[in-house]
């Protein structure tokens, strides 16, 4: 069979187009209840072609069915600012450098979707974009996979400070807060931006835009991870987190 596009049938001046099937032996056109005909009766055979085709294509080819995007990112050399160097809070010398490890698309969806409501909720309260708050406990937490984020519930490894009270966690000697639930560290992330000398000032003059926000955290010496910016701005781009703040 072979498969072509025939212009024919002018009715009333308008010209329609009708996909027509030949077939190679006898050229006799198929009509469209034919053609339907056919693939209700063989629906079965197309759909078992098709799936071999594509189980071919994913064996000796490498190609995935759910994504054809490489992982977002791949590990780096770690640089002397530490996990604690967020927001403007200066890091230790003994406070270890993480560097960003390669994050599969499917890890990065699963964060993205399950934290996407919370993180439009915060800006609405604390006015910090829903895509900077996203960005910044992915980058931080590596799509939660890091250590804080696992028994700490710390998705943005914000670090202890003199005047935190809550709980802490030690991690290859640095201290992080503790929470009981995600959200606790996401509420507390707004406070703390909130709480920054320049946080009024970007507020104001950047709204919703992302990137006046990512260019003030890169000021100030965040994220804490090595390209942290530069990470961020990335994630927000290839996800279109920003769709979330329009």
């Amino acid at each position: 069979m072979k498969f072509f596009f025939n212009k024919k049938l002018q009715t009333r001046n308008e010209l329609f187009y009708i996909c027509t099937i030949m077939d190679a032996q006898n050229h006799q056109a198929m009509t469209i209840p034919a053609i339907w005909n056919f693939c209700k009766k063989y629906w079965f055979h197309m759909a078992l072609a098709i799936l071999i085709v594509l189980a071919l294509l994913r064996y000796f080819g490498g190609w995935s069915a759910v994504s054809t995007r490489s992982p977002i990112f791949t590990a780096e050399p770690a640089t002397a600012s530490g996990d604690a160097a967020l927001l403007g809070v200066l890091a230790t010398p003994e406070q270890p450098v993480s560097a960003m490890p390669a994050i599969g698309e499917d890890a990065a969806l699963a964060f993205f979707q399950r934290f996407a409501r919370v993180a439009v909720s915060e800006r609405k309260k604390y006015g910090v974009p829903a895509a900077v708050t996203l960005a910044y406990a992915f980058v931080n937490s590596q799509a939660g996979k890091r250590t804080p984020a696992i028994k700490a519930n710390n998705y943005f490894a914000l670090p202890c400070t003199s005047d935190w009270e809550g709980d802490t966690f030690e991690n290859d000697g640095a201290c992080f807060r503790r929470y009981e639930t995600a959200w606790e560290s996401f509420r507390d992330f707004s406070v703390f931006m909130s709480s920054r000398e320049w946080y009024g000032e970007v507020r104001k003059q950047s709204g919703k835009d992302w990137r006046g926000w990512v260019k003030a955290l890169e000021r100030s010496g965040a994220p804490g991870v090595a390209g942290g910016a530069k990470a961020m701005q990335h994630v927000i781009e290839q996800y279109g987190l920003d769709e979330l703040d329009r």
